[in-house]
């Protein structure tokens, strides 16, 4: 009987540090009350590396509601001012969770704080047009979004970046609904992704092995009915889904 590969061997993952020892304490240590802002980065963290394959994902699956339930739980009370790069982080990870755990009134609740009138707030090494990448991407679960998201969405198609340039074709195939260039753009981000210089054996975050944003690109579309394309193994394996840290289908 032929074994499937898992994600982190299909990836080619070489890290320097015990990963078993990694998971165990991170489960031991999370706490949303004493960890505060960290909660959806640390739930984020370890549904990578359900995904990836390096535990069972079964013993996670309080974590990462934990972490959607915090990001929902903080945005609504409306200020993000004392949060170590504003509201990017709450909303882009929160976001994340929400779309593998399959809770679409979570997420809703989540996505009604955004506002096309939004500052970036983050000032790491990240463009504008990413953070608002996720204010556009908010929007399509609102009821009655405010017009003026289009000219932010006008600003991210502007954006020469090539990963910005990339990530807003998929956001484009999503919003179209064009099954095919939802397909195509994807596996372009993926494929740029992975011409990347491989991050280094103690590299902790998963971050850094996973194209996070085209994943949160990749699981709303599936979640407005585009279908998975039939990719590769060496392309699906950097894709996350319900499925493959303990949720299910996408619903």
């Amino acid at each position: 009987m032929v074994i499937a590969k898992k994600n982190f061997q299909i990836l080619n993952m070489q890290l320097s540090y015990n990963v078993d020892e990694c998971i165990e304490r991170c489960i031991a240590e999370f706490d949303p009350v004493l960890s505060g802002s960290s909660t959806p980065n640390d739930a984020k963290e370890l549904a990578c590396r359900a995904h990836m394959g390096y535990c069972d994902s079964g013993r996670l699956r309080n974590i990462i509601l934990q972490g959607a339930d915090w990001a929902v739980k903080h945005l609504e009370k409306g200020d993000t001012r004392e949060m170590v790069g504003g509201w990017y982080h709450p909303l882009s990870r929160g976001m994340l969770l929400c779309l593998l755990t399959n809770d679409t009134l979570r997420l809703k609740r989540l996505c009604a704080w955004a506002k096309p009138t939004k500052k970036p707030e983050y000032k790491g090494p990240l463009e504008d047009e990413i953070q608002l990448l996720y204010l556009v991407l908010s929007s399509l679960f609102q009821t009655a979004p405010d017009k003026k998201f289009e000219m932010l969405r006008q600003k991210i198609a502007a954006c020469r970046v090539r990963n910005v340039k990339l990530l807003s074709n998929a956001l484009d195939a999503v919003i179209n609904g064009d099954q095919q260039s939802f397909g195509k753009a994807i596996e372009e981000y993926i494929k740029y992704h992975k011409s990347k210089p491989k991050p280094a054996q103690d590299a902790y975050f998963m971050e850094d092995w996973l194209p996070l944003h085209a994943n949160v690109i990749y699981l709303i579309g599936l979640q407005r009915g585009l279908k998975p394309p039939d990719y590769p193994p060496e392309i699906a394996a950097y894709l996350m889904t319900p499925e493959t840290v303990g949720f299910g289908k996408t619903k």
